[in-house]
Protein backbone atom coordinates (compact mmCIF):
# COMPACT_ATOMS: atom_id res chain seq x y z
CA UNK A 1 0.00 0.00 0.00
CA UNK A 2 2.73 2.60 1.06
CA UNK A 3 4.24 1.64 -2.69
CA UNK A 4 1.13 2.25 -4.09
CA UNK A 5 0.87 5.77 -2.41
CA UNK A 6 4.43 6.48 -3.33
CA UNK A 7 4.04 5.77 -7.11
CA UNK A 8 0.58 7.59 -6.91
CA UNK A 9 2.55 11.06 -5.49
CA UNK A 10 4.72 11.20 -7.66
CA UNK A 11 2.24 10.80 -11.41
CA UNK A 12 0.08 13.52 -8.86
CA UNK A 13 3.15 15.81 -9.24
CA UNK A 14 4.04 15.24 -12.61
CA UNK A 15 0.69 15.89 -13.68
CA UNK A 16 -0.17 19.24 -11.65
CA UNK A 17 3.28 20.67 -12.63
CA UNK A 18 3.45 19.78 -16.46
CA UNK A 19 5.99 22.47 -16.87
CA UNK A 20 8.84 20.82 -14.47
CA UNK A 21 8.09 17.99 -13.67
CA UNK A 22 9.73 16.21 -10.60
CA UNK A 23 11.38 12.83 -12.35
CA UNK A 24 11.14 9.65 -10.61
CA UNK A 25 14.42 8.15 -10.80
CA UNK A 26 15.83 4.79 -10.96
CA UNK A 27 18.86 2.44 -12.01
CA UNK A 28 17.77 2.93 -15.63
CA UNK A 29 17.34 6.89 -15.93
CA UNK A 30 19.69 7.71 -13.11
CA UNK A 31 22.79 8.72 -15.27
CA UNK A 32 20.57 10.14 -18.18
CA UNK A 33 19.27 12.88 -15.23
CA UNK A 34 22.47 13.89 -13.97
CA UNK A 35 23.32 13.82 -17.76
CA UNK A 36 21.13 17.49 -17.88
CA UNK A 37 23.29 21.15 -18.18
CA UNK A 38 20.85 22.58 -15.61
CA UNK A 39 21.41 22.29 -11.83
CA UNK A 40 19.99 19.06 -10.19
CA UNK A 41 18.40 18.49 -7.24
CA UNK A 42 18.07 14.65 -6.39
CA UNK A 43 15.71 13.56 -2.67
CA UNK A 44 16.92 10.20 -1.97
CA UNK A 45 13.96 8.69 0.58
CA UNK A 46 12.59 6.00 1.44
CA UNK A 47 9.21 4.53 0.15
CA UNK A 48 7.10 5.66 3.14
CA UNK A 49 8.24 9.64 2.68
CA UNK A 50 6.09 11.85 4.30
CA UNK A 51 3.53 13.87 1.82
CA UNK A 52 4.45 17.46 2.88
CA UNK A 53 8.19 16.66 2.09
CA UNK A 54 6.52 16.20 -1.59
CA UNK A 55 4.65 18.89 -1.34
CA UNK A 56 7.41 21.20 -0.16
CA UNK A 57 9.50 19.54 -3.24
CA UNK A 58 6.86 20.13 -5.75
CA UNK A 59 6.51 23.75 -4.83
CA UNK A 60 9.95 24.51 -5.11
CA UNK A 61 10.07 22.94 -8.44
CA UNK A 62 7.67 24.96 -9.78
CA UNK A 63 9.42 28.34 -8.73
CA UNK A 64 13.09 26.95 -10.46
CA UNK A 65 11.24 26.30 -13.66
CA UNK A 66 15.32 25.92 -14.97
CA UNK A 67 16.25 23.22 -12.26
CA UNK A 68 15.62 19.34 -12.75
CA UNK A 69 14.25 17.75 -9.49
CA UNK A 70 14.08 13.92 -9.00
CA UNK A 71 13.21 11.46 -6.23
CA UNK A 72 15.16 8.58 -5.84
CA UNK A 73 13.87 5.38 -3.96
CA UNK A 74 17.10 3.82 -2.19
CA UNK A 75 15.08 0.65 -1.46
CA UNK A 76 14.74 -0.38 -4.49
CA UNK A 77 17.88 1.00 -6.40
CA UNK A 78 20.28 -0.37 -3.58
CA UNK A 79 23.45 0.25 -6.39
CA UNK A 80 22.79 3.87 -6.68
CA UNK A 81 22.15 4.47 -2.79
CA UNK A 82 25.87 2.37 -2.06
CA UNK A 83 27.43 4.44 -4.60
CA UNK A 84 26.38 7.76 -2.91
CA UNK A 85 26.45 5.86 1.14
CA UNK A 86 23.62 7.09 2.02
CA UNK A 87 22.83 6.38 5.88
CA UNK A 88 19.69 8.32 6.43
CA UNK A 89 16.73 9.44 4.27
CA UNK A 90 15.53 12.19 3.97
CA UNK A 91 18.44 13.39 1.65
CA UNK A 92 18.84 16.13 -0.93
CA UNK A 93 22.23 16.61 -2.79
CA UNK A 94 22.78 19.28 -5.27
CA UNK A 95 24.23 18.37 -8.94
CA UNK A 96 26.06 21.19 -10.88
CA UNK A 97 27.97 18.65 -12.55
CA UNK A 98 27.56 14.99 -13.03
CA UNK A 99 30.11 13.99 -10.61
CA UNK A 100 30.24 17.22 -8.56
CA UNK A 101 27.51 17.79 -5.62
CA UNK A 102 26.62 19.06 -2.30
CA UNK A 103 24.40 17.80 0.81
CA UNK A 104 21.68 20.35 1.09
CA UNK A 105 21.86 20.67 4.95
CA UNK A 106 18.88 21.90 6.18
CA UNK A 107 15.39 21.08 7.01
CA UNK A 108 13.57 20.43 3.80
CA UNK A 109 10.92 23.24 4.34
CA UNK A 110 9.89 25.71 1.69
CA UNK A 111 11.96 28.68 2.88
CA UNK A 112 15.26 27.65 3.79
CA UNK A 113 15.08 25.39 0.65
CA UNK A 114 14.21 28.33 -1.87
CA UNK A 115 16.46 30.73 -0.77
CA UNK A 116 19.53 27.87 -0.76
CA UNK A 117 18.92 26.97 -4.26
CA UNK A 118 18.42 30.57 -5.19
CA UNK A 119 22.25 31.27 -3.90
CA UNK A 120 23.47 28.17 -5.97
CA UNK A 121 21.23 28.90 -8.95
CA UNK A 122 21.98 32.19 -9.31
CA UNK A 123 25.98 33.36 -9.28
CA UNK A 124 25.73 36.51 -11.16
CA UNK A 125 24.87 38.18 -7.96
CA UNK A 126 25.33 37.99 -3.96
CA UNK A 127 22.30 37.42 -1.71
CA UNK A 128 22.77 39.27 1.45
CA UNK A 129 21.29 38.85 4.83
CA UNK A 130 22.52 41.60 7.40
CA UNK A 131 23.21 45.03 7.95
CA UNK A 132 26.77 43.79 8.20
CA UNK A 133 26.62 42.19 4.46
CA UNK A 134 25.27 45.13 3.10
CA UNK A 135 27.70 47.34 4.45
CA UNK A 136 30.65 45.26 3.72
CA UNK A 137 29.30 44.89 0.12
CA UNK A 138 28.49 48.55 -0.65
CA UNK A 139 32.67 49.04 -0.71
CA UNK A 140 33.81 45.99 -2.86
CA UNK A 141 33.08 47.43 -6.06
CA UNK A 142 32.44 51.07 -7.84
CA UNK A 143 28.98 50.52 -8.81
CA UNK A 144 26.66 48.65 -6.57
CA UNK A 145 23.26 48.02 -6.76
CA UNK A 146 21.50 46.42 -4.01
CA UNK A 147 17.85 45.16 -4.60
CA UNK A 148 15.62 44.59 -1.32
CA UNK A 149 12.50 42.71 -2.77
CA UNK A 150 9.65 41.66 -0.29
CA UNK A 151 9.65 37.74 -1.45
CA UNK A 152 12.14 35.58 -3.77
CA UNK A 153 10.26 36.17 -6.81
CA UNK A 154 11.93 34.16 -9.47
CA UNK A 155 10.80 36.42 -11.93
CA UNK A 156 12.54 39.43 -10.60
CA UNK A 157 15.81 37.43 -10.21
CA UNK A 158 16.33 36.48 -13.64
CA UNK A 159 15.62 40.08 -14.13
CA UNK A 160 18.61 41.22 -11.98
CA UNK A 161 20.47 38.66 -13.43
CA UNK A 162 20.40 39.29 -17.15
CA UNK A 163 21.69 43.15 -15.89
CA UNK A 164 24.72 41.25 -13.91
CA UNK A 165 25.10 39.85 -17.30
CA UNK A 166 25.72 42.74 -19.07
CA UNK A 167 28.91 43.75 -20.65
CA UNK A 168 28.10 47.57 -20.21
CA UNK A 169 27.29 47.05 -16.69
CA UNK A 170 30.29 45.20 -15.90
CA UNK A 171 31.38 47.90 -13.43
CA UNK A 172 28.64 47.28 -11.11
CA UNK A 173 27.99 44.94 -8.79
CA UNK A 174 24.59 43.82 -8.01
CA UNK A 175 23.29 42.24 -4.63
CA UNK A 176 19.38 40.96 -3.46
CA UNK A 177 18.16 41.08 -0.04
CA UNK A 178 14.98 38.73 0.74
CA UNK A 179 12.34 40.36 3.05
CA UNK A 180 14.43 42.49 5.12
CA UNK A 181 13.67 43.34 8.79
CA UNK A 182 12.49 47.03 9.27
CA UNK A 183 15.38 48.10 10.89
CA UNK A 184 17.10 47.52 8.19
CA UNK A 185 15.25 49.25 6.06
CA UNK A 186 14.81 52.07 8.51
CA UNK A 187 18.62 52.73 7.81
CA UNK A 188 18.65 52.39 4.28
CA UNK A 189 15.63 54.78 4.20
CA UNK A 190 13.43 51.68 2.03
CA UNK A 191 10.02 52.96 2.25
CA UNK A 192 8.23 50.70 -0.12
CA UNK A 193 9.60 47.29 -1.81
CA UNK A 194 11.02 46.02 -4.32
CA UNK A 195 13.38 48.88 -4.10
CA UNK A 196 17.18 49.51 -5.54
CA UNK A 197 19.86 50.87 -3.04
CA UNK A 198 22.47 52.09 -5.81
CA UNK A 199 26.00 53.86 -4.65
CA UNK A 200 28.51 55.33 -6.17
CA UNK A 201 31.39 54.83 -4.83
CA UNK A 202 33.66 57.99 -6.06
CA UNK A 203 31.57 60.76 -4.69
CA UNK A 204 29.65 58.29 -2.20
CA UNK A 205 25.96 58.76 -3.32
CA UNK A 206 23.85 56.95 -2.16
CA UNK A 207 20.33 56.96 -3.90
CA UNK A 208 16.95 54.67 -2.92
CA UNK A 209 14.92 54.41 -5.90
CA UNK A 210 11.46 52.66 -5.47
CA UNK A 211 10.87 50.00 -8.69
CA UNK A 212 7.23 50.57 -9.57
CA UNK A 213 7.62 48.52 -12.92
CA UNK A 214 10.20 45.44 -11.93
CA UNK A 215 11.08 44.80 -15.35
CA UNK A 216 14.54 45.47 -17.30
CA UNK A 217 14.09 48.44 -19.50
CA UNK A 218 13.02 50.61 -16.79
CA UNK A 219 15.98 49.42 -14.04
CA UNK A 220 18.40 49.49 -16.89
CA UNK A 221 17.34 53.26 -17.68
CA UNK A 222 17.76 54.15 -13.96
CA UNK A 223 21.19 52.47 -13.75
CA UNK A 224 22.29 54.43 -16.58
CA UNK A 225 20.83 57.64 -15.88
CA UNK A 226 23.02 57.69 -12.57
CA UNK A 227 25.88 56.50 -14.03
CA UNK A 228 28.70 58.70 -14.17
CA UNK A 229 32.04 56.75 -14.86
CA UNK A 230 34.86 57.54 -13.13
CA UNK A 231 36.63 54.39 -15.15
CA UNK A 232 36.20 53.90 -18.93
CA UNK A 233 36.30 50.62 -20.18
CA UNK A 234 38.39 50.06 -23.01
CA UNK A 235 38.48 47.17 -25.51
CA UNK A 236 39.50 46.69 -29.01
CA UNK A 237 36.84 48.85 -30.90
CA UNK A 238 36.71 51.85 -28.97
CA UNK A 239 40.08 52.19 -28.68
CA UNK A 240 40.98 54.20 -31.56
CA UNK A 241 38.21 56.48 -30.58
CA UNK A 242 39.36 56.50 -27.21
CA UNK A 243 42.67 57.66 -28.19
CA UNK A 244 41.57 60.46 -30.90
CA UNK A 245 39.28 62.38 -28.11
CA UNK A 246 41.77 62.08 -25.32
CA UNK A 247 44.41 64.36 -25.45
CA UNK A 248 45.39 64.91 -21.57
CA UNK A 249 47.43 61.90 -19.42
CA UNK A 250 45.73 58.55 -18.78
CA UNK A 251 46.36 55.96 -16.00
CA UNK A 252 45.57 52.59 -17.66
CA UNK A 253 44.97 49.20 -15.70
CA UNK A 254 44.79 45.45 -17.44
CA UNK A 255 42.86 42.85 -14.80
CA UNK A 256 42.45 39.44 -15.48
CA UNK A 257 39.15 37.85 -15.27
CA UNK A 258 40.16 36.21 -11.89
CA UNK A 259 41.07 39.04 -10.01
CA UNK A 260 39.34 41.84 -11.46
CA UNK A 261 36.44 42.47 -9.08
CA UNK A 262 38.56 43.05 -6.57
CA UNK A 263 41.31 45.09 -7.90
CA UNK A 264 38.29 47.12 -9.68
CA UNK A 265 37.47 48.39 -6.47
CA UNK A 266 41.09 49.94 -5.52
CA UNK A 267 41.50 50.87 -8.56
CA UNK A 268 38.20 53.04 -8.35
CA UNK A 269 39.45 54.48 -4.45
CA UNK A 270 42.79 55.49 -7.10
CA UNK A 271 40.47 57.67 -9.34
CA UNK A 272 38.26 59.02 -6.80
CA UNK A 273 41.59 60.30 -4.93
CA UNK A 274 43.05 61.89 -8.09
CA UNK A 275 39.71 62.68 -9.45
CA UNK A 276 40.52 65.92 -12.18
CA UNK A 277 43.89 64.92 -12.02
CA UNK A 278 44.15 62.32 -13.92
CA UNK A 279 41.48 60.29 -16.21
CA UNK A 280 41.78 57.03 -15.43
CA UNK A 281 40.69 53.57 -17.82
CA UNK A 282 41.03 49.56 -17.63
CA UNK A 283 40.70 46.77 -20.05
CA UNK A 284 39.67 43.28 -19.24
CA UNK A 285 43.28 41.36 -20.85
CA UNK A 286 41.64 37.98 -20.90
CA UNK A 287 39.29 39.04 -23.35
CA UNK A 288 41.26 41.73 -25.39
CA UNK A 289 45.15 40.32 -25.15
CA UNK A 290 45.75 42.64 -28.35
CA UNK A 291 45.61 45.69 -25.80
CA UNK A 292 47.89 44.16 -23.80
CA UNK A 293 49.91 44.07 -26.59
CA UNK A 294 49.74 47.57 -27.44
CA UNK A 295 50.47 48.75 -24.05
CA UNK A 296 53.22 46.29 -24.27
CA UNK A 297 52.11 44.71 -21.26
CA UNK A 298 54.16 41.72 -21.04
CA UNK A 299 52.02 39.92 -18.09
CA UNK A 300 48.37 38.36 -19.17
CA UNK A 301 47.21 39.34 -15.18
CA UNK A 302 47.23 43.19 -13.58
CA UNK A 303 49.40 45.64 -15.18
CA UNK A 304 49.60 49.38 -15.23
CA UNK A 305 50.65 52.16 -16.96
CA UNK A 306 50.41 55.97 -17.36
CA UNK A 307 50.52 57.36 -20.90
CA UNK A 308 51.55 60.95 -21.12
CA UNK A 309 50.89 61.52 -24.52
CA UNK A 310 49.07 59.02 -27.31
CA UNK A 311 51.00 61.30 -30.50
CA UNK A 312 54.30 59.67 -29.43
CA UNK A 313 53.56 56.80 -27.47
CA UNK A 314 55.15 58.30 -24.26
CA UNK A 315 54.15 55.47 -21.84
CA UNK A 316 55.01 55.30 -18.26
CA UNK A 317 54.73 51.44 -17.08
CA UNK A 318 54.53 50.85 -13.23
CA UNK A 319 56.94 49.02 -12.27
CA UNK A 320 56.86 47.06 -8.16
CA UNK A 321 59.93 46.79 -7.49
CA UNK A 322 60.34 50.59 -7.75
CA UNK A 323 57.07 51.83 -6.17
CA UNK A 324 55.46 49.83 -3.28
CA UNK A 325 52.16 51.85 -3.85
CA UNK A 326 50.51 52.52 -7.19
CA UNK A 327 49.71 56.17 -5.63
CA UNK A 328 53.36 57.21 -5.24
CA UNK A 329 53.75 56.12 -8.77
CA UNK A 330 51.14 58.11 -10.05
CA UNK A 331 51.98 61.10 -7.46
CA UNK A 332 55.44 61.68 -8.92
CA UNK A 333 54.22 61.16 -12.86
CA UNK A 334 52.09 64.60 -11.58
CA UNK A 335 54.56 66.18 -10.17
CA UNK A 336 56.83 65.73 -13.16
CA UNK A 337 59.53 63.91 -10.95
CA UNK A 338 59.20 60.48 -13.20
CA UNK A 339 62.46 59.19 -16.05
CA UNK A 340 60.91 58.95 -18.91
CA UNK A 341 62.52 54.86 -20.56
CA UNK A 342 62.32 55.50 -24.21
CA UNK A 343 60.93 51.99 -25.60
CA UNK A 344 63.37 50.78 -28.79
CA UNK A 345 63.59 47.47 -30.55
CA UNK A 346 67.22 45.72 -29.99
CA UNK A 347 69.20 46.91 -33.40
CA UNK A 348 69.82 43.01 -33.37
CA UNK A 349 66.10 42.60 -34.63
CA UNK A 350 66.45 45.41 -37.67
CA UNK A 351 66.99 44.38 -41.24
CA UNK A 352 66.75 45.72 -44.62
CA UNK A 353 63.67 43.20 -46.21
CA UNK A 354 61.92 43.26 -49.50
CA UNK A 355 63.85 46.98 -49.94
CA UNK A 356 62.14 48.13 -46.90
CA UNK A 357 65.02 49.20 -43.92
CA UNK A 358 63.26 48.63 -40.26
CA UNK A 359 64.36 51.53 -37.80
CA UNK A 360 63.94 51.52 -34.00
CA UNK A 361 63.88 54.59 -32.16
CA UNK A 362 67.68 54.24 -30.66
CA UNK A 363 68.14 54.42 -34.98
CA UNK A 364 66.24 57.04 -36.00
CA UNK A 365 68.88 59.73 -36.29
CA UNK A 366 71.26 57.56 -37.91
CA UNK A 367 68.98 55.51 -40.69
CA UNK A 368 66.73 58.76 -41.23
CA UNK A 369 68.27 62.19 -40.51
CA UNK A 370 71.83 61.48 -40.85
CA UNK A 371 71.43 59.74 -43.75
CA UNK A 372 72.77 61.21 -47.29
CA UNK A 373 69.77 60.02 -49.28
CA UNK A 374 65.92 60.81 -49.23
CA UNK A 375 64.01 58.61 -46.74
CA UNK A 376 60.37 57.67 -47.39
CA UNK A 377 58.92 56.62 -43.95
CA UNK A 378 56.28 54.63 -42.79
CA UNK A 379 54.69 54.77 -39.68
CA UNK A 380 52.74 51.30 -38.66
CA UNK A 381 52.17 49.36 -36.01
CA UNK A 382 51.59 45.35 -35.74
CA UNK A 383 48.87 45.50 -33.82
CA UNK A 384 46.49 47.88 -36.26
CA UNK A 385 44.69 46.12 -38.89
CA UNK A 386 44.61 49.14 -41.85
CA UNK A 387 48.48 49.19 -41.25
CA UNK A 388 48.84 45.41 -41.79
CA UNK A 389 46.69 45.95 -44.80
CA UNK A 390 48.37 48.76 -46.30
CA UNK A 391 51.88 46.56 -46.08
CA UNK A 392 51.91 45.00 -49.66
CA UNK A 393 51.19 48.74 -51.25
CA UNK A 394 54.28 49.94 -49.66
CA UNK A 395 55.61 46.98 -50.50
CA UNK A 396 54.53 47.22 -53.92
CA UNK A 397 55.81 50.93 -53.62
CA UNK A 398 59.75 50.03 -52.52
CA UNK A 399 59.44 47.29 -55.49
CA UNK A 400 59.04 50.06 -58.39
CA UNK A 401 61.11 53.16 -56.89
CA UNK A 402 64.66 49.77 -55.95
CA UNK A 403 66.95 50.97 -58.76
CA UNK A 404 66.30 54.59 -57.48
CA UNK A 405 69.60 55.07 -55.55
CA UNK A 406 68.85 58.41 -53.78
CA UNK A 407 65.70 57.28 -52.14
CA UNK A 408 65.44 54.96 -49.26
CA UNK A 409 62.44 53.19 -48.15
CA UNK A 410 61.98 52.86 -44.19
CA UNK A 411 59.29 51.76 -41.46
CA UNK A 412 58.58 51.83 -38.00
CA UNK A 413 56.84 49.95 -35.55
CA UNK A 414 55.28 51.96 -32.88
CA UNK A 415 53.81 49.28 -30.91
CA UNK A 416 57.82 48.24 -30.50
CA UNK A 417 59.31 52.15 -30.76
CA UNK A 418 58.77 55.57 -29.28
CA UNK A 419 59.05 58.27 -31.97
CA UNK A 420 61.86 61.22 -31.11
CA UNK A 421 59.74 64.21 -28.97
CA UNK A 422 59.78 66.34 -31.79
CA UNK A 423 58.11 64.49 -34.49
CA UNK A 424 54.46 64.28 -34.63
CA UNK A 425 51.87 62.38 -36.38
CA UNK A 426 47.87 62.42 -36.34
CA UNK A 427 46.81 58.55 -37.81
CA UNK A 428 47.93 54.82 -38.84
CA UNK A 429 49.73 54.81 -41.29
CA UNK A 430 51.07 57.47 -41.82
CA UNK A 431 53.89 58.50 -44.08
CA UNK A 432 56.57 60.66 -44.39
CA UNK A 433 59.69 61.73 -47.18
CA UNK A 434 62.57 63.64 -45.30
CA UNK A 435 64.23 64.94 -48.22
CA UNK A 436 68.31 64.85 -48.35
CA UNK A 437 68.58 68.50 -47.36
CA UNK A 438 65.49 69.61 -45.50
CA UNK A 439 65.65 66.93 -42.92
CA UNK A 440 63.59 69.07 -40.50
CA UNK A 441 60.96 69.85 -42.18
CA UNK A 442 59.69 66.04 -43.43
CA UNK A 443 56.47 66.33 -45.58
CA UNK A 444 53.43 64.19 -44.82
CA UNK A 445 51.54 62.88 -47.78
CA UNK A 446 48.16 63.39 -47.00
CA UNK A 447 46.26 61.53 -50.43
CA UNK A 448 44.72 58.12 -50.57
CA UNK A 449 47.11 55.91 -49.75
CA UNK A 450 46.85 53.76 -53.10
CA UNK A 451 50.40 52.78 -55.27
CA UNK A 452 48.84 55.42 -58.10
CA UNK A 453 49.06 58.46 -55.75
CA UNK A 454 52.27 57.11 -53.78
CA UNK A 455 53.79 57.08 -57.20
CA UNK A 456 52.89 60.84 -58.17
CA UNK A 457 53.55 61.96 -54.37
CA UNK A 458 57.51 60.84 -54.61
CA UNK A 459 58.05 61.34 -58.84
CA UNK A 460 56.40 65.21 -57.87
CA UNK A 461 58.81 65.62 -55.02
CA UNK A 462 61.71 64.49 -56.15
CA UNK A 463 61.34 65.87 -59.95
CA UNK A 464 64.25 67.83 -59.55
CA UNK A 465 66.39 64.18 -58.72
CA UNK A 466 68.63 63.58 -61.68
CA UNK A 467 68.18 59.79 -60.41
CA UNK A 468 64.27 60.00 -60.30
Amino acid sequence: MNHFIFFFLFILISCQNKTNPIFSLNELNFDQFLSYESIKIILFSKTNISEQILKNLQFVATTFQDLKFGVLNIEENQKISNQFNISKTPLLKIFKEKNSFIDYPFDIEITPLVLYLAKIRYSWFTFLNSNEDIERFLWEFPYVSIFFLNELNTNYLNIIENLSKREDLVTFLFGVIVNASSEIKKIWQIKKTPSILFYRHFDDDLIVHYLENFTEKPILEFLVQNFQPVLEELTENNIKEFIEKEKEPVAIASFDYENKYYLMSSFTQLAKYFKNQIKFAWFDINRFPRLGQFFGFKSQETNFIIVESWVNRKFYPFNSERFEKVEEFITKFLNKKLEYNHRSEPETNLDFKDNILKVAYTTWNKSIIENENNVLVLITSKLHQTCQEFQPIFKQLAKFFEKKNNLIFAQIDISQNDLPDNFHYNFLPSIFLFKKNEKNEPIEFKESKNLEELKKFLLKELKEEKEL
